[in-house]
């Protein structure tokens, strides 16, 4: 599973990993999105501050996106040119289920032609492709620390 290779070469075989403030947020990012192959999904969940936008941002950037990469909270999904694919950014706050995504036709994006990220991932969990890449954002008893785990839901 995807999970478990981003797993090994991003997290060094662990579960989480302590980010010291944006700058690591940032780097593990880029990392991550050095790892991704077309048809990928990436799923963030985490509550509101935790580093879900600035990672998306930074990932953004490594795949090619040359525009301003803004939270798409009230379009539900932005739509950018990278590289190498079409990257969909999510933001699916604002949907009180999966069965709201399905309406919207927002599994369609899931496909073998784009790379797909999602935040607040957690809404529509039982929409995500069996081999989604999942990370959560928590924070940590330092105020400028986050932890990010990779893995599976629990």
């Amino acid at each position: 599973m995807r999970t478990e290779e981003i797993r090994k070469n991003c997290f060094h075989g662990k579960y989480e990993v302590v980010l010291k403030g944006v700058a690591d947020t940032q780097k593990l990012a880029t990392d991550i999105a050095k790892q991704l192959i077309i048809g990928d999904v990436v799923a963030l969940k985490g509550d509101l501050g935790t580093g879900k936008t600035t990672f998306t941002k930074a990932l953004l950037d490594t795949l090619g996106v040359d525009e301003a990469v803004v939270s798409p909270t009230y379009s539900i999904v932005n739509t950018y040119r990278g590289d190498r694919c079409i990257i969909n950014h999510f933001d699916v706050y604002r949907l009180h289920g999966s069965d709201e995504f399905y309406d919207i036709g927002g599994d369609e994006y899931f496909n073998d032609e784009s790379i797909s990220i999602i935040e607040w991932a957690e809404k529509i969990e039982d929409a995500l492709p069996s081999d989604a890449i999942y990370l959560e954002m928590k924070y940590s008893d330092d105020d400028n620390e986050r932890i990010c785990s990779c893995g599976y839901w629990q």
